[in-house]
């Protein structure tokens, strides 16, 4: 089982929008996890999950309830944390939202990942198999084949929008490049012609279309793994 989810991490609409199309066009349903509000329009097969910033704040609550409004409804059922942040009050508030599943935990290539209930709460934790900006910052080798795509699991890749559209080859050039994050002007003119991450998402997709591999959006997982873990 494959996932494929979005961290928007503020990201401008063109770029937000690149991405949408790209999963469009190959029939994949995602999953966006959002910083700010944007415009919804081009996001109608896809789900939208949450992506708060609890750095530097401990009401917790505040901070969910400032990120869920900016969604277009109010059937938000998961979330993943800027940076990976947890912390052990979190379920239960989430519970207390409405939230059912969490994504926080990565599990780099591993050979068989599969949800699990966070202890003492109702709340599904769905771990992700990888990362875009892992792959740049240990190692950057953009070979397909050195990740493990057997369909053992669930296997959840993660990706952001701004290394789909600059087609970042490396930790380091994005870091001269970040800083100007909102101006598409620049992001256009920065784009990587080699090989990297777009190349690498366009290249997944095209394997998981070329061996009829059925992705579900992070929600559908939800479901899924709830029932197989509730009997």
């Amino acid at each position: 089982m494959f996932a494929i989810s979005i961290d928007v991490d503020w990201a401008i609409q063109p770029l937000i929008d690149d991405v949408s199309k790209i999963l469009d066009n190959f029939k994949i349903h995602g999953t966006f996890f959002l910083t700010n509000k944007i415009n919804y329009s081009n996001l109608s097969n896809h789900e939208l999950a949450i992506h708060p910033n609890f750095e530097g704040s401990t009401n917790f609550e505040a901070i969910l309830e400032k990120t869920l409004r900016i969604l277009p409804t109010n059937n938000c059922k998961g979330s993943r944390s800027h940076k990976l942040y947890y912390n052990s009050s979190l379920p239960q508030i989430y519970q207390k939202f409405g939230l059912e599943y969490d994504s926080n935990y990565i599990l780099p290539n591993y050979e068989k990942p599969i949800p699990f209930f966070i202890p003492h709460s109702k709340i599904l934790e769905i771990p992700f198999f990888f990362g875009d900006d892992a792959l740049l910052t240990n190692n950057s080798n953009f070979n397909l084949n050195k990740i493990d795509l057997h369909d053992n699991g669930v296997k959840v890749f993660m990706f952001h929008p701004i290394h789909i559209f600059l087609n970042s080859n490396s930790i380091h050039s994005y870091q001269n490049i970040k800083n100007n994050y909102d101006n598409f002007e620049y992001l256009n003119s920065q784009k990587n012609s080699k090989e990297g991450i777009r190349s690498f998402f366009i290249e997944l997709l095209e394997f998981i279309e070329k061996n009829n591999i059925k992705t579900q959006t992070m929600n559908e997982v939800n479901k899924i793994w709830r029932k197989k873990l509730e009997k």
